[in-house]
């Protein structure tokens, strides 16, 4: 999927989509800046729900399993744009790449460790 057709399914301009994924990512690292303590599963999963509800503010209902299997393609790929803002972001992100992220599959490979 490119960004183009997720802005369209989302029914958004590519600069608006742009501007959600880097205000996403603002949100994540002011978050996991917040807490006293963050683990690397916690700072995940705080992106996950970060993008849940953004999905939800957007129309797309997530309420029971099979909607949520419906978006998940499109959650997924919302959370490695906002990923790579992160990776590509430098002194601006630095609580999060102190986590050491290199990619959506680290990050994936991480959470399946458990």
């Amino acid at each position: 999927m490119t960004t183009e057709i997720f802005a369209k399914q989302l029914g958004l301009s590519q600069s608006t989509l742009k501007a959600d994924v880097k205000e996403l990512a603002w949100e994540w690292e002011a978050l996991v800046l917040s807490l006293d303590y963050c683990t690397t599963k916690l700072a995940i999963k705080i992106l996950c729900s970060l993008v849940k509800a953004y999905m939800r503010g957007r129309g797309f209902k997530m309420g029971n399993y099979k909607a949520y299997l419906r978006h998940h393609a499109k959650s997924n790929f919302l959370i490695a744009e906002v990923v790579e803002v992160v990776l590509k972001g430098g002194a601006v992100y630095e609580s999060l790449q102190k986590f050491g992220f290199t990619s959506v599959d680290d990050i994936v490979s991480r959470l399946s460790q458990g």
